[in-house]
């Protein structure tokens, strides 16, 4: 048992590091991954004290790094959350499904990738960042990316792509535990009904239960649908945050968790 829980340390530690040499993840999002950010030896032993394949133990008092790897290897329950879809009548629901990313079909990495572009493309390319396809494709493909998926009678209609990750705070110099949220997206259509709040709250009881300092993400400076709609719901400039100093096209967001 000892040795399963290392080998899969081992290969979580061996997978992030070459993500991050890969120029497969957003870069606002590289930019913040710390290379400290692996588990600790006192977090495999607070993961020790649970059963292998069960939800590890979780506490507020651990270190960023415990908490970081508990949630790596905690399994969601997955059930469907069904929600109302406002403007739509009673019987349709939108039903929110949780996922890994190695239990995605690829026809869903596909449609995800797809809603994506048509998304975010054009505000790419006002950046000097610029849009790639290749790039945009392989940022799926970390294996430590969990995934929110929203459909309405079937059919994919947003989703939530997201890590656990240990970064530094950067005015007190010391390790947070956050769930870094890398795309949030809703078809055009299907925007302004709630799905992406629906979504939202999602992440935040996620990362509450699993005991969470923050939720971070990047916007567009001038994505100003985005920032209103983050801001709405609790999400400010990191003012600590130096990426904000020494950037002019986004923001890096933040919201600290209730535990």
């Amino acid at each position: 048992m000892g040795f399963v829980l290392y080998f899969s340390c081992a290969v979580l530690l061996f997978s992030d590091l070459s993500h991050a040499l890969l120029l497969n993840m957003p870069l606002v999002a590289r930019w913040r991954m710390m290379v400290k950010r692996g588990a600790a030896n006192k977090g495999l032993a607070r993961a020790r004290r649970s059963p292998f394949g069960e939800a590890p133990i979780v506490h507020r008092a651990d270190t960023a790094e415990e908490r970081v790897f508990a949630a790596r290897i905690s399994d969601l329950p997955q059930v469907p959350w069904e929600v109302k879809c406002l403007g739509y009548e009673e019987e349709r629901e939108v039903a929110v499904e949780s996922y890994r990313r190695s239990e995605l079909a690829a026809d869903l990495v596909d449609a995800l990738f797809d809603l994506t572009r048509r998304n975010m493309k054009a505000l790419y390319e006002r950046s000097s960042w610029g849009w790639s396809d290749e790039d945009k494709r392989l940022a799926f493909d970390s294996p430590s990316s969990r995934f929110f998926i929203a459909t309405l009678q079937g059919k994919l209609v947003g989703f939530a792509h997201y890590q656990f990750e240990v970064l530094e705070d950067q005015a007190m110099l010391a390790p947070l535990a956050c769930l870094y949220v890398l795309e949030l997206q809703v078809e055009q259509e299907f925007q302004r009904r709630g799905i992406g709040r629906l979504l939202l709250q999602r992440l935040c009881s996620n990362a509450s239960a699993m005991k969470m300092d923050r939720i971070m993400l990047c916007v567009f400076r001038y994505n100003t649908n985005a920032l209103s709609f983050y801001k709405r719901n609790g999400f400010l400039p990191d003012e600590s945050s130096d990426y904000n100093q020494v950037q002019n096209e986004v923001f890096e967001m933040t919201k600290s968790t209730d535990n």
